[in-house]
């Protein structure tokens, strides 16, 4: 069976929202996704793994200052 490559926009904005109702209820989360915009828009903290390794962690900015090439290489794709 073949997957999508990704969620339809409009499906990815449903998701988005849920997930930001839930965080303002105070609730814990642990979401884990390929979608990066997704996690973009929701994280708070990010733990980025490659073959089962965790290979960087940290806040949301991660994302826009990533310190490990790996991590790095898969945002600019």
């Amino acid at each position: 069976m073949s997957l999508p490559a990704a969620l339809d926009p409009e499906i990815t904005a449903q998701i988005v929202s849920i997930i930001r109702e839930l965080a303002e209820t105070g609730i814990t989360q642990v979401i884990v996704t390929h979608e990066v915009e997704v996690a973009r828009k929701t994280a708070s903290r990010v733990v980025y793994m490659e073959n089962g390794h965790i290979v960087e962690q940290g806040d949301a900015s991660c994302f826009t200052h990533p310190q490990t090439d790996a991590f790095k290489n898969y945002l600019s794709h």
